[in-house]
């Protein structure tokens, strides 16, 4: 597995993502992109879910993302990406499978950063916001609406 900004190892990011089950049937689109000072706030829908990717837009080049998009839809790679929101660090997974389809995990710890309380906490403590299997081409074209904005 290629793992972008390794904030975890392989074993833990497996483990992890072996926690949750993918919905198969998906209405996912990119609703918006917003780029302000620096910071990303990718809008998704899935289904009747909305929910954010945030990330630093300074920190992390937009583009290496579509570049792992096209290497799952195309080359089939499996990775893990790991995104840089000032020390809040969500994760995109993406697993191709056989059937052109790709397995679109978004987990996040934004809560837990910002908490007081919790001076330590791992992976397995992330927030799994969407998990979905997706026609790959689709969700490539989807992102790349992001390239528009950042």
């Amino acid at each position: 597995m290629k793992i972008i900004d390794e904030y975890y190892s392989e074993k833990e990011i497996l483990t992890f993502v072996a926690t949750s089950t993918s919905v198969v049937e998906s209405n996912f689109k990119v609703i918006s992109v917003e780029e302000k000072h620096g910071w990303a706030y990718i809008k998704v829908q899935n289904n009747e879910k909305v929910f954010f990717i945030k990330f630093s837009s300074l920190m992390f080049d937009v583009s290496i993302l579509i570049k792992c998009f096209n290497e799952v839809t195309y080359r089939d790679e499996e990775i893990a990406i790991f995104l840089d929101y000032e020390g809040s660090y969500p994760l995109i997974y993406l697993k191709p499978r056989s059937d052109s389809k790709i397995r679109f995990l978004f987990a996040h710890d934004y809560d837990l950063f910002l908490r007081d309380d919790i001076n330590d906490y791992s992976l397995n403590d992330y927030k799994i916001e969407c998990d979905v299997v997706l026609d790959g081409e689709m969700l490539l074209k989807e992102f790349l609406k992001v390239l528009n904005y950042c």
